[in-house]
């Protein structure tokens, strides 16, 4: 298994549409920090005065704990970045110490200094102080005015003063000052074009006796030029059909302060975090949302994401057929006929695509499919022969919800039956009630052909159609209509029709072995006879 971070992304949803959505990660971790004493940590066997400071260095993929050993126990347990650390031991009396630091990272593989120092404590020295800039600030600017004051004990007068740093990666003099006879002395050391960098600095002073002395304390000055990164994971959608919505930005800093998220104008924080990983679990109702990410830093750089739009449109389009109206009948004296069809569509958002067409009672494409403009009410279209039809009305939203409806009605042909001038009562070719397709056994309802009662069929290959009752429809479910024949019966129909043949021959072999026994009893009885 290699060293490393490894990412796991979880996403869940059940089946009512909730969705949820985490991530996380582990590290792989087996390599111990490294760890080395740096100037001014005093070399063993040294002198100084009241305090002791002890500067590391120190590398690691995941850093977590560095603390020191003083004098056998451990001091100053501290967590610990980049690649350096500082310890200071101040206000001692005269006397040795001894020291050494240990470090460990967030695996906790554990690493030591190679050896154990001792000092001896002589307060003799100058005394040093930091002023500005204050411990541990920041500065955007990239400007820095490292500032010292230096007193001399009493009898000596100062000789110089040093200003070091870890910009450049190692701890080092940067600038010496003469400030010979002056008992106490205070300079500031100024510095620009400073670039991203956490910066360790203090200042050195020497007596007229050579005696010296650091300030009993390392300062930090952290430089940060750089905008937090603000990255959106979640994808582009712009319009969803279901109701909830997974927010989720990438967001890094190395000094990160405050990140928000805006939700339709209001700022909020995020409900999840996982490392870099910054995500909101959102239930919405249908309507148009914005939001964006925004992070500043600790030195008040900052950044803000893109604005994103989101529509939800989670219930389907409404549509509705008015005319045509369900079940209506349309009488004739001519064919074909254009049919207005008045309807409406309605959603909140907009529409991919919307269309009609027509089909007669066997299924068959009587108009194919056309585009209908949803923002309009009306439109007409053409059939050729009376008979039952269905026209049928689709609606897809740009989020992909899709609604239609139809309405089914009835063309009737019918001419004037009187002679010229006389005028006469139209005749009635054909009718057909509006039904609905669906299966049903057969003679299992009733309409009326020509004026006589009969059974209505609804065989496979002839739904709905129509005879007049009588023997025939014992032995067939087939009918028919225009001049075609109906190949294909109903199951009930053909029950029906082996049940019926099943009773025939039951009745006629008993009709059968009826007259043989009969017979035979006849011709038992002449025999009888004849013996008498």
């Amino acid at each position: 298994m290699t060293e490393q971070v490894y990412n796991v992304n979880l996403s869940c949803n059940d089946t009512t549409g909730n969705h949820a959505y985490a991530v996380f990660n582990f590290t792989y971790d087996i390599t111990s920090p490294t760890l080395n004493f740096t100037f001014p940590t005093p070399v063993n066997a040294t002198q100084v005065s009241r305090s002791v400071i002890i500067n590391t260095t120190h590398s690691d993929t995941n850093p977590y704990y560095i603390w020191i050993n003083w004098n056998g126990t451990v001091e100053q347990n501290q967590t610990w970045t980049g690649t350096f650390s500082s310890f200071t031991k101040n206000n001692l009396v005269n006397g040795n110490y001894t020291f050494n630091v240990t470090i460990m990272d967030k695996a906790t593989n554990k690493n030591y200094t190679s050896d154990t120092r001792w000092v001896n404590i002589n307060g003799t020295v100058p005394v040093v102080s930091l002023t500005l800039p204050t411990d541990n600030s920041f500065n955007n600017t990239g400007i820095g005015n490292f500032t010292c004051d230096s007193t001399a004990i009493s009898g000596r007068t100062l000789m110089n003063m040093t200003f070091y740093w870890n910009y450049t990666g190692s701890w080092t003099a940067n600038e010496t000052i003469s400030i010979a006879g002056n008992t106490s002395y205070n300079y500031g050391f100024y510095r620009s074009s400073l670039t991203d960098k956490k910066i360790i600095w203090n200042c050195l002073a020497y007596d007229n006796e050579s005696d010296n002395s650091f300030s009993a304390t390392n300062y930090t000055y952290i430089i940060d030029l750089t905008n937090p990164s603000v990255a959106n994971n979640t994808g582009f959608a712009t319009e969803l059909n279901h109701n909830w919505y997974v927010v989720n930005f990438s967001v890094s800093d190395t000094n990160l302060h405050t990140i928000l998220l805006n939700w339709n104008g209001t700022n909020e924080s995020f409900d999840n975090i996982s490392s870099s990983y910054y995500s909101e679990n959102k239930s919405l109702s249908d309507g148009n949302y914005t939001y964006y990410a925004y992070a500043n830093d600790t030195a008040m750089n900052s950044n803000t994401s893109s604005v994103y739009w989101l529509a939800i449109d989670y219930y389907r389009p409404v549509v509705t057929i008015s005319s045509p109206a369900n079940s209506s009948s349309i009488t004739t004296a001519s064919l074909p006929l254009s049919i207005p069809m008045t309807y409406s569509i309605t959603n909140e958002f907009p529409f991919s695509s919307c269309y009609y067409n027509v089909t007669d009672y066997l299924g068959g494409v009587e108009v194919a499919n056309t585009d209908l403009n949803y923002s309009a009410t009306s439109t007409s279209f053409i059939v050729n022969s009376a008979g039952v039809y269905s026209v049928n009305m689709y609606a897809t939203s740009a989020t992909g919800t899709v609604n239609n409806t139809n309405s089914s009605f009835t063309v009737i042909f019918s001419v004037d039956s009187g002679g010229g001038g006389g005028g006469g009562e139209p005749q009635q070719i054909f009718v057909q009630t509006p039904v609905q397709l669906a299966f049903v056994g057969c003679g299992d309802h009733f309409c009326d052909v020509d004026g006589e009662r009969g059974e209505r069929e609804n065989s496979i290959g002839c739904p709905e159609d129509c005879k007049p009752v009588s023997f025939e429809t014992i032995f067939t479910d087939c009918v028919y209509k225009d001049g075609k024949f109906c190949l294909f019966c109903s199951p009930t129909c053909i029950f029906r029709q082996f049940l019926f043949y099943t009773i025939i021959f039951i009745i006629l072999f008993g009709l059968i072995i009826y007259g043989l026994v009969k017979s035979i009893k006849a011709k038992k009885r002449r025999k009888k006879k004849r013996q008498f």
